[in-house]
């Protein structure tokens, strides 16, 4: 991994690391792998069961505790089995705690408590047209059904939502807000797609801590076991092929543990292995770095091939980038490519902005004038704009636009059309080329004229694809078949699939679909 890989994130998963003041240590039932060994079995075999010494049995294991693995083994309790959960940190949490706290849900009783009119039919039509067409229609309309089931889910485990409405953009939460548009609403075509409505629930203190914490006190009220610092690194199955359980490190031993009904496997994507990204990328062009937390290794992914299972959608990284932040008004810009021609509505989510950044090539431009440069330089105090700096860049000024061309390499007639044309559709009220949110739509007309750099670098990059599983989160194995025994839920599993539709959506996925792999865990024979 290299030093930029080694790092949480740009400015550490926007903010949520910091506001969530991670602690090495934390208050569970088990702080730390206490053996409870019946034999050390260490050379056993992990194809067959009759000579291993099982060290904890378990009804359902639990591999991970972020929100997925946090949902799975609370719902899987609440189902009458005894559960086991394995983490690696010593406080749990994964990216959920390093989120910005956005849950992404429709049809809720704090929207309708806020005044907003939403339904979970116009939810769906909007993540049914921004998911794309290859994303699983079903697997859709289950998370779009299961909303405000969700929510109250969120309100029973003490996640407290804030209590104002938010009617600008938002990337992460802010404090306070309860609401906020957190996708690609209010974007051509989806504004005409669906009713737009702010779906993005934003807890009070707006970070992952929100949502996390309140789920981990109820995992421990629950009387979940949670053993930390312990690394899951097979699967074990018995002579029929049905997985019973899993090989674990702890404290530098293995120890293996024997889950009678399942096993779920929720510890997270794989954005930190830089050769599983390279191995899956679909672009050439070059990006920026990671954002996650450190542990996000493909550790299940890879636990689950070994075991048959299939994968999907692995190459459907999403590549991020933010043209606005807390101060929206950067959005007024334009960006260009390297013949000088827009390439995107600016007002567009950053996985719309990222994706076109890679499919255009490296070099790419934020175009705009005096007018807006005092928002373009009070940006820094933005989390999410400043992720998409790269670093070192060069603001170029000139006084005309031909010179402002001349300056970036760009043909100056194609460049002046560009902002010609741009300029006309302020002046009406419409973008005629992008569909851009009219109330962003400002002439570039007064000198001098600047640029910044904000090519395919400035994308920074999550890991999607996974284990394939279906709607009921059993894994699918690589010849159709529920590998029996197993589920997954999260990051490490994929089943939605499609274009990633806006802030919240991946909590609120792990959430809707670890709730369900818990659900029929518990109900396995065991």
């Amino acid at each position: 991994m290299n030093e930029q890989e080694s790092k949480f994130s740009r400015r550490d998963f926007f903010k949520g690391a910091v506001a969530s003041g991670v602690a090495a240590t934390t208050v569970g039932l088990m702080a730390a792998c206490s053996p409870q060994a019946k034999g050390k079995g260490n050379d056993t075999p992990l194809s067959s069961t009759g000579d291993i010494a099982w060290d904890v049995e378990t009804d359902v294991l639990v591999v991970g505790f972020g929100a997925a693995g946090a949902s799975a083994a609370i719902e899987a309790k609440r189902g009458g089995a005894e559960v086991t959960i394995v983490e690696t940190t010593e406080a749990g949490g994964g990216s959920t705690v390093l989120c910005g706290g956005f849950i992404y849900l429709g049809g809720t009783p704090l929207q309708e408590q806020l005044g907003v009119k939403d339904s979970v039919e116009e939810t769906l039509k909007y993540m049914t047209a921004a998911a794309g067409p290859y994303a699983n229609q079903e697997a859709l309309k289950i998370y779009c059904e299961n909303g405000p089931d969700t929510y109250q889910f969120c309100i029973d485990c003490g996640i407290k939502f804030g209590e104002n409405l938010d009617l600008n953009h938002g990337v992460s939460g802010r404090a306070g807000i309860g609401l906020a548009y957190s996708g690609n609403e209010l974007q051509a075509p989806y504004r005409d797609i669906a009713v737009p409505a702010p779906r993005g629930h934003s807890t009070g203190d707006a970070c992952g801590k929100g949502i996390f914490e309140p789920m981990k006190k109820t995992v421990e009220a629950e009387g979940i076991q949670v053993v930390y610092g312990a690394n899951a690194e097979r699967l074990i199955r018995d002579e029929t092929g049905r997985v019973i359980g899993a090989e674990v490190t702890c404290d530098g031993k293995q120890q293996y543990f024997r889950a009678a009904k399942a096993v779920i496997l929720a510890g997270g994507g794989f954005t930190m292995n830089r050769d599983m990204i390279d191995a899956n990328n679909r672009f050439t062009t070059p990006f920026g770095g990671p954002i996650g937390n450190p542990n996000e290794l493909g550790t299940c992914i890879k636990m689950g091939q070994e075991v048959g299972a299939d994968l999907f959608g692995m190459s459907q990284i999403c590549y991020t980038c933010f043209i606005y932040g807390t101060d929206t008004s950067t959005a007024k810009a334009i960006l260009v490519d390297k013949t000088g021609r827009r390439i995107i509505s600016e007002t567009s989510y950053g996985s719309w902005v990222g994706e076109a950044l890679m499919a255009n090539g490296p070099e790419a431009y934020l175009v705009f004038d005096s007018a807006l440069k005092g928002s373009f330089d009070g940006s820094g105090d933005s989390p999410e704009f400043e992720a998409g700096a790269i670093a070192g860049a060069t603001e170029f000024e000139a006084g005309t636009i031909t010179e402002l061309a001349e300056q970036l390499g760009i043909d100056p007639l194609s460049l002046e059309n560009t902002v010609a044309l741009y300029n006309t559709f302020a002046e009406q009220g419409e973008d005629g080329q992008f569909g851009k949110e009219p109330e962003y739509l400002a002439p570039i007309a007064t000198p001098p004229f600047y640029a910044r750099p904000y090519g395919s670098e400035s994308a920074f990059y999550t890991s999607e694809g996974g284990l394939k599983t279906d709607v009921e989160s059993h894994v699918i194995s690589v010849s159709g078949d529920v590998i029996p025994g197993l589920y997954a839920a999260g990051r490490c599993s994929s089943l939605i699939y499609g274009h990633y539709m806006g802030s919240g959506t991946s909590i609120a996925d792990c959430i809707t679909f670890g709730r369900i792999a818990g659900q029929n865990a518990a109900a396995e024979t065991a």
